[in-house]
């Protein structure tokens, strides 16, 4: 298998198929977490609430079990577990109400807050047209850039293959191809690839 594009997408994609068993060489032409990547940057959220009906909460609810398993594996922290809050007035409110149900289902530990429970909490902050919140304390930032290189350290340290080398466009349109050409020269062969080369 080729991935190519070594970002959040492309990073874990090669790691996971790596770690299923596949043989996995992963592209990139700029490197992981490289400034031109929308994965590239110091931080990123990491969250829960997503509002009603969308599978990005349980999502999130797989990544943070990810993170803890992979931070201790690699003893390194890339997630800081700071917490999110989230905050509500009663005349909108659909998007917060239909978050509270997914991160029960997804076991996403989040406390449902007043507002006199939000200012005794966080007095710092005005509330004034805040009636109710969502505290998710397992939550937090994930640092983005760093987190993308470890990725790709620890795909290596398992076996995988990393080529820093842009892919050529040409030829890519007709999806019969069995070689990619490579900016180096060189060319990838793989019975199988993945393209997560982002915007």
């Amino acid at each position: 298998m080729a991935v190519i594009g070594a970002g959040a997408f492309g990073g874990w994609t090669a790691l996971h198929l790596l770690r299923s068993g596949a043989k996995v060489t992963l592209i990139d032409a700029w490197g992981p977490g490289n400034s031109r990547a929308s994965s590239g940057g110091e931080t990123r959220i990491i969250r829960g609430a997503y509002g009603p009906g969308q599978p990005y909460t349980q999502l999130a609810a797989r990544a943070l079990k990810l993170w803890s398993s992979n931070e201790r594996q690699w003893k390194r922290q890339f997630l800081h577990r700071i917490g999110v809050l989230w905050m509500a007035s009663g005349n909108d409110d659909g998007w917060e109400r239909g978050s509270l149900a997914m991160l029960k289902e997804a076991k996403i530990p989040h406390q449902r807050l007043s507002a006199r429970e939000l200012a005794k909490r966080w007095p710092q902050i005005n509330f004034a047209e805040v009636e109710w919140g969502i505290y998710e304390p397992e939550s937090g930032f994930l640092l983005a850039r760093e987190s993308c290189l470890a990725v790709v350290d620890g795909f290596v340290r398992e076996g995988g293959v990393y080529h820093q080398a842009a892919v050529s466009a040409q030829g890519l349109e007709s999806g019969s191809w069995r070689a990619l050409a490579l900016s180096d020269g060189s060319e990838i062969r793989a019975d199988h690839y993945v393209f997560a080369c982002g915007p």
